[in-house]
This record gives structure tokens, C-alpha cells and sequence, in this order.
């Protein structure tokens, strides 16, 4: 093996940040934004960073040379050169962002135009020229086209201006090669700051260049790692789960539903599944930029609002078990008795398992004729320590999630948590007296 390829593996290998904590960074940012950019550079031995920065008293610093100054000062003994690690994303961006740091793709103090040479210009001009010349690009070479570099800076930065300063924005093309679906996201980073994580405001473009959404989306990738061939599954009931706590602020004139995207990949069909509601806009008929503002600052509104309910910080109240007694806890609770109450789920769920109680037998159409006919509650038995990670639960299978049981055994299963079982609960029953003294049946009118 030559020097050279020894050079290459080596650097792909080593992982530095995984020997840094949280404080080395935060000690070496320190020391960065003293030097002026040149002087970080001489002191590393090294070249100024094009991507990916961070941002520290007002000022950005590439983040791989903050990499290196934290690592030589934790280590001065076994200093390390820049050549002796990548810069890529896996090696820079997603290690700095699991210590809990926002990472920028490109320094936002020095964008610019890489058509014209001029600063951005307006989201309709963008979209516009998204729509126009992606179709072409993809025909060409991807590295350092013109178009990737448009929608990950000028257009980014243009979205940036139009939100809150406290969200990131991001745009990407794809990652070494072009993506079936650009995008531009709006991330809150108290969620999320990765389009692979969380739940985000996305603008996504078709392939075909005629259409594109402003859409309320979840990430593909994290649901794809838990749910494999049945992602887009989870990703459409978790979508519903969404729309129906959100139904009481206003969703009735926005699209609902799956979305309509020409590609056929796994992440272009899991941003149709995940839409929870979008606009849509058609290439020629773009509303004016007030009116594209004016959409965007709505959809981030029904972002927040979401959060809060998700938090259970807003919307119903539910009684909570005797033995929660933390706000972690209590949300949880809350969130999983939300889900309970998907329609479809429920729906789904008595089909397959009828209207009969299955704790204590009740047929409510046997007590109150045809009042009662076809009523019954829906029960999901996963607890809640087994269920997937914060901020969704996972719906799929109402056949094997799911009981059916009346109100008074459903409250009863809540008594507890994690909630007791239908097995547990059915062995915890007790005989009932009727008014004459006898003991009624399961399932009967004093059942």
C-alpha cells in the first residue's frame, strides 16, 4: 500500500469527535472566534473551511478545524493534521450534532449568488428556477453544479430570511449524488436540526418541474430503520394521528393526506406517506411573495402549535394514573392515549375483533339495542416503556396492537402504569351483585 492510500484509509477511519465531548468543542470555539480566520488556519496548519460551520458569539468557524484545535488541545502530546480526517458529513456534521451542536452546511456570512454573482433574490424567483432547471441538472456532472449549490445556499438563505431566526434552514440536492426530490426544510432545533430525524417544515420539489409543497412532513429515515418494509405505513398513521389533534386549529383548506411526487425511491415515497398537511403550488401560478410568506409563516405556526400538543402542553386534559407523577410521564401518557384515538386504527380494530368487551364481555348492542350497535373503544396494549422513541408511537397493526373493551374496563386498563394488561385486568374482576341478589353474568345488563 502506498503512503498515499495509507493517507486515505486512515483518514477515512478515524473519527476524531468521538474522543471529544461537548466541552472540548465548546473550549476550542472559544479559542477560535479570538483568531481571525487566518490565524486559526496558520495555526493549524490547514485550509479554510467551505462547509459545514458553527456558529459561537456571533461568528463562524468551520467546523473541522474546530475539530482539530479541540482535539490538539485535549491531546497536545498526539496532535493531529488536517489530512489525517475527513470533512464529510458522517465525520463533521452528524457526530458535531449528537453533542448537541446546530451545524450549518455553509457559512451564512458569505453567500452569494453563484448564477449572477448577485445576493438572493425572492422564494418565487427560487422555486421558480428550481422547478425550471432541475430536470436539466440532474443530466449533468453533480459535484459543484450550480443548481445543488443554488438550492443549498441562495435559496436557503432566502427561505432563512422569511422565519424566526431561532429555526435552521437547510437545502439539499442530495449527498454525492442527485436526490429523486430536492428540498428546503425548516427545522425547530429543539426537535430537530436533520431532515432524517423529527418532524419539519419542507418545501419539496417534483422531479417532473411542474409542482412543488410546502408541507408539514416527518422524517423518512429514522421511521425506515424501525419500521423496514412497512415505513410508509407507520409514516401515513402517524400523519393521521397528527392531523386529528391538530383538526380543531385550522387544516380544512390545506392538502391532507398522501402526497402526489413523481419519483419512486424509498425517501420520495416517505415524504408522500408523511405529509400531515401542505399548499401546493403550480409551476406559472405562484402566489406572490406576501402570499408565499404568508403560507410559510402559517404552516410554522401549525408546526408550534403541534409541538405543544404533542408535549401536552395544549389541547384536552386526560385524568392521569395515580402513580405518574412526573411531566415526562404525564406527556407520554397523554401522547399515547391520543393515539388510542385514531380513527382509522379504531376503526380497523373492531373490525378484526368485534364489539364485545374483551375483559368483562359487555355487549353494548345487547344492553341499549340499536343505540349501542357497533360501539366499542379501541386499546393499544404495547406499554409504554416498549414504545418507539419519543415524539411518535408507532401504529401499524390493529389486529395485534389492539383490544376492544368498553369504557369502564378502557379507564380501568389507565388505572396503572404502565397500563395493566386485558389478561391482568380480567383476573383482577370481581363478581357483580344485581338488584335481586343474584350474581349476573359477564356481558349482561348490570356487567
Amino acid at each position: 500500500m502506498s503512503e498515499r492510500e495509507a493517507m486515505s484509509r486512515a483518514s477515512t477511519e478515524f473519527h476524531p469527535v468521538r474522543q471529544l465531548s461537548e466541552d472540548d468543542i465548546m473550549a476550542a470555539l472559544d479559542v477560535a472566534v479570538s483568531l481571525t480566520s487566518d490565524e486559526l488556519c496558520e495555526l493549524l496548519d490547514a485550509k479554510r473551511s467551505t462547509t459545514y460551520f458553527l456558529e459561537h458569539d456571533g461568528k463562524h468557524v468551520g467546523a473541522k478545524l474546530v475539530i482539530q484545535l479541540a482535539w490538539n488541545m485535549k491531546f497536545p502530546e498526539n496532535p493531529i493534521a488536517a489530512n489525517s480526517f475527513r470533512g464529510d458529513r458522517d465525520h463533521v456534521a452528524i457526530p458535531l450534532e449528537a453533542l448537541g451542536f446546530v451545524v450549518a452546511d455553509t457559512d451564512p456570512e458569505h453567500l452569494h449568488d453563484t448564477k449572477a454573482g448577485s445576493t438572493t433574490g425572492s422564494m418565487g424567483e427560487g422555486f421558480a428556477r428550481v422547478l425550471e432547471e432541475f430536470g436539466v441538472a440532474v443530466l449533468e456532472p453533480f459535484k459543484s453544479h450550480p443548481v445543488g449549490n443554488f438550492v443549498r445556499n441562495e435559496l436557503a438563505e432566502t427561505v432563512r430570511r422569511a422565519v424566526d431566526d431561532r429555526l435552521i434552514v437547510k437545502g439539499s440536492v442530495g449527498n454525492g449524488n442527485w436526490a429523486e426530490t430536492p428540498w428546503v426544510a425548516v427545522f425547530d432545533p429543539r426537535v430537530t436540526t436533520s431532515a432524517q430525524r423529527g418532524v419539519y417544515v419542507v418545501y419539496l420539489f417534483d422531479s417532473d418541474g411542474q409542482h412543488f409543497y410546502l408541507s408539514l412532513n416527518q422524517a423518512t429515515t429514522e421511521v425506515r430503520k424501525e419500521a423496514a418494509r412497512h415505513y410508509t405505513d407507520v409514516l401515513e398513521s402517524r400523519a393521521e394521528l397528527a392531523r386529528e389533534v391538530l383538526e380543531p386549529y385550522g387544516t380544512d383548506d390545506l392538502l391532507l393526506g398522501p402526497l402526489q411526487l413523481s419519483g419512486s425511491g424509498d425517501l420520495t415515497r416517505g415524504y408522500c406517506a408523511g405529509n400531515i398537511a401542505a399548499f401546493e403550488y403550480r409551476r406559472g401560478q405562484l402566489p406572490s411573495e406576501a402570499g408565499l410568506t404568508q403560507d410559510l409563516l402559517r404552516l410554522l405556526s401549525l408546526y408550534q402549535t403541534y409541538l405543544l400538543v404533542r408535549r401536552g402542553d395544549l389541547g384536552q386534559e386526560e385524568e392521569l394514573p395515580s402513580d405518574i407523577d412526573s411531566a415526562t410521564e404525564a406527556r407520554r401518557f397523554r401522547w399515547h392515549r391520543r393515539a388510542e384515538r385514531n380513527r382509522s386504527l379504531a376503526i380497523a380494530a373492531k373490525k378484526f375483533h368485534g364489539t364485545v368487551c374483551m375483559v368483562c364481555g359487555f355487549d353494548f348492542e345487547a344492553r341499549y339495542g340499536e343505540l349501542g350497535s357497533g360501539y366499542i373503544e379501541a386499546h393499544h396494549v404495547v406499554p409504554f416503556a416498549e414504545l418507539a422513541k419519543e415524539p411518535e408511537p408507532v401504529l401499524l397493526n390493529p389486529m395485534t396492537d389492539f383490544v376492544v373493551v368498553c369504557a369502564n374496563c378502557h379507564r380501568m386498563l389507565h388505572r396503572r402504569s404502565p397500563a395493566l394488561s386485558p389478561t391482568q385486568l380480567k383476573a383482577a374482576l370481581r363478581p357483580v351483585m344485581g338488584t335481586s341478589g343474584k350474581k349476573p353474568s359477564l356481558g349482561s345488563a348490570d356487567a
